[in-house]
């Protein structure tokens, strides 16, 4: 699940308008806000099946990186920076990125 530019609700009743990217992983039942990637040097490579709006495509994505983002959970606010768990994971992140960043789009074969 991706969103950006969103009102987050407190449990005061108050609200703050957050004005970074959230990415949810239900697999994970993690919520990442402000989320960055950055590939470890001489990792492996990957190749990622990605869907978005009813289009399919295949990625190389870097297999392990680290990435660094804040979690906010009842009122608590913490920063994380870990490596990624898997290439799966790795996988996800370096989609979700793309996505809400507007840079996915289906490329041809070979490019």
């Amino acid at each position: 699940m991706f969103a950006h530019n969103f009102i987050m609700q407190g449990g005061e009743g108050d609200s703050i308008v957050v004005d970074a990217h959230l990415v949810h992983f239900c697999s994970d039942s993690e919520t990442m806000v402000g989320l960055k990637f950055e590939p470890l040097q001489g990792a492996a490579n990957v190749k990622c099946a990605e869907e978005y709006a009813r289009v399919f495509a295949e990625r190389i994505r870097p297999a392990q990186g680290m990435v660094e983002y804040a979690v906010v959970e009842h009122g608590d606010y913490r920063r994380v920076r870990r490596a990624t768990r898997s290439p799966e994971e790795s996988c996800l992140v370096g989609h979700s990125l793309e996505i809400l960043n507007g840079t996915w789009q289906k490329k041809s074969p070979g490019i």
